[in-house]
């Protein structure tokens, strides 16, 4: 840029930081705070590929100035499978790279911590570096921006890097070795399966932390399924503590965890359901299930075969209401079905969400595209303490009656043997939470941040 064009400039009160060619830098516009961005590493090309994980760092420019960032670097081996370093030892893999950084790769920023973009003067500031890639993180739905930069180091001299932890899981093995205790927790939420030990997966407790510093009292009862099965004019029915779920191998970073699934459930007749390639994946503000469920047969086309999902809240829980994809006007828990609970639309949702003073849950079931359509899928509903199960329902809580209960109702009639892939993925949502505050969250999964590298 030119003295005159500088002049002019300052003459106007338009000095603006500017790079070398006198482009002009941007400010972060994106607004989005609550998501986890997922970057390929394949988006930092040359600069960074090849380096040891160890080598690299993430900054943001904030006020003219570079930050170091929260980040994750998640291996994944040539097949894609993720390079567990926890876990038991069997169950522990390396990529045959040996911690350098390749294009399967996937790092993890959070969005929030993302800036502006950085002119050269304030990229030197980060000294000893070999090389940096800025990469722009962009919301689809409004083209804002905002910027990261990943920085090469190829000598000893590597800065430190934050300690913040948004997400973890703690185990505790049980004398039986089938069983274990799992809490797992996010930021600013935690729930276990202590009343469950056979099923990783299956939380029995919840709790959010308050505005003051407290926990809240438990929120829930439990989280429960039910499975009927048909096939071979044979008619089985299993339920949550049928269904055996432990943690193989696993990565515990800052930002996530990524955990193997392994699910097991016998039917009948030797015949077992397995989750090949499945996953526990924990983040800052939810848990997410990718799961491929192989049916090792073909399921009857006229007999029952269903699948319902659901979380039921503790009876103590007082002030929480619920609310989903069509039925827009929330709707009070209290184990009382009110005509409003009865005039529910009954429609299969595309998301639920219950919410009170301590927190929110919001969960939304991806079925697998051949199950998506059918007529008898539906929400599953019931708010009443007095309710008397039938010998189908026994024993899936712990608590008499119903209290919130809300979920997911699947028709798999007619399902051919096979691999389905699907998803289960359930935020908690912060003390505060309101109706229309679901949109951000959502989008998070339905709308991902795009990740693109830029240069001048």
């Amino acid at each position: 840029m030119t003295r005159a064009a500088w002049l002019i400039l300052l003459g106007l009160g338009l000095l603006v930081p500017v790079n070398a060619r006198g482009k002009v830098r941007s400010r972060r516009t994106l607004k989005r705070t609550l998501d986890t961005v997922v970057l390929k590493a394949d988006v930092l090309g040359e600069k960074i590929l090849g380096v040891h994980k160890n080598r690299l760092r993430v900054y943001a420019c904030r006020a003219g100035f570079m930050v170091p960032i929260t980040y994750q670097l998640d291996e994944r081996d040539p097949e894609g499978v993720y390079c567990y370093d926890k876990g038991p030892e069997d169950r522990r893999t390396r990529d045959v790279d040996n911690g350098n950084v390749d294009a399967n790769d996937e790092l993890l920023v959070l969005a929030r911590e993302a800036g502006d973009r950085a002119v050269p003067r304030t990229l030197a500031m980060v000294p000893n570096h070999s090389a940096v890639q800025e990469v722009t993180l962009r919301d689809p739905l409004d083209d804002t921006e905002a910027w990261i930069y990943v920085y090469r180091f190829d000598t000893p001299a590597v800065p430190g890097r934050t300690q913040d932890d948004h997400a973890g899981i703690e185990i505790k093995q049980l004398e039986d070795d089938e069983e274990a205790e799992y809490t797992w927790w996010g930021d600013g939420f935690r729930f276990d399966n202590k009343r469950s030990p056979l099923n990783a997966v299956r939380a029995t407790y919840a709790s959010y932390l308050q505005p003051d510093g407290s926990w809240s009292d438990n929120v829930f009862d439990c989280t429960w399924v039910k499975a009927t099965v048909s096939f071979m004019w044979y008619t089985t029915v299993r339920k949550s503590d049928d269904v055996k779920v432990k943690i193989g191998g696993y990565i515990d970073g800052p930002i996530r965890v990524v955990a193997e699934n392994q699910l097991q459930v016998h039917l009948a007749l030797g015949f077992y359901v397995s989750a090949p390639a499945s996953y526990v994946i924990m983040w800052p503000n939810r848990v997410s299930m990718p799961t491929n469920v192989s049916s090792p047969v073909n399921l009857d086309e006229n007999d029952e075969s269903s699948y319902t999902l659901c979380m039921d809240m503790s009876s103590k829980l007082k002030g929480w209401k619920f609310y989903n994809s069509h039925n827009k006007t929330p709707v009070e828990i209290d184990g009382v079905t009110s005509p409003a609970e009865r005039a529910l639309d009954m429609t299969y949702p595309d998301w639920n969400c219950i919410y009170g003073p301590e927190g929110a849950l919001l969960a939304k079931f991806v079925i697998p595209k051949e199950l998506v359509g059918r007529k008898t899928n539906k929400l599953y509903y019931s708010d009443d303490k007095n309710l008397v199960r039938d010998g189908d329902l026994e024993g899936l809580e712990f608590e008499d009656g119903t209290f919130g209960t809300t979920g997911f109702h699947i028709d798999m009639r007619g399902l051919k043997k096979g691999v389905y892939s699907g998803d289960y993925v359930v935020w908690y949502g912060k003390s505060g939470f309101k109706p229309g505050d679901e949109v951000a969250y959502l989008q998070e999964y339905e709308h991902p941040l795009q990740a693109v590298a830029t240069t001048d």
